[in-house]
């Protein structure tokens, strides 16, 4: 009977270990709770990021070097990013790669401190392949030199 009491204390003892009990259902409720969580995120993601225009689009552009507007074209296109529409308005030439370094001709490749920068009202935008495009938008594309 002492054995049986013995057994009985230690499988007590073992139950009430600190950190084993309800340690397995922590564990799954924070999986479960992290993978809700990601679920969540991922469905606000893919219902509230911009989509892009289908059809045809008027796209303005403007290029300016110093101050000046050396180019300004407008663009009908059925493209769905900014790429697309400024090489079909003929600003960027297809053979650009990720980097812009020549726009309407005129180079920006960091040599002498000048980057383009592409706006959109006032704000920088996505990259080129990135960048969804609407109808009406107005792009800006000036070479900027920093120091």
């Amino acid at each position: 009977m002492k054995q049986t009491t013995k057994s009985n204390e230690t499988e007590a003892k073992n139950n009430n270990t600190p950190g084993k009990t309800g340690s397995k259902s922590k564990v799954i409720i924070a999986a479960v709770s992290l993978c809700l969580l990601l679920t969540a995120v991922l469905t606000a993601y893919f219902l509230l990021r911009p989509q892009p225009t289908e059809g045809m689009k008027t796209i303005y552009f403007e290029v300016v070097v110093d101050g000046d507007v050396v180019n300004a074209a407008e663009t009908v296109t059925d493209a769905l990013n900014l790429r697309q529409a400024m090489e079909e308005a003929g600003i960027l030439s297809p053979d650009e790669g990720p980097m812009i370094y020549t726009v309407s001709g005129i180079l920006a490749d960091g040599s002498d401190g000048a980057w383009w920068i592409i706006t959109k009202d006032g704000e920088w935008t996505d990259s080129v392949d990135d960048q969804l495009i609407k109808d009406g938008e107005r792009y800006v594309i000036t070479r900027t030199v920093f120091s």
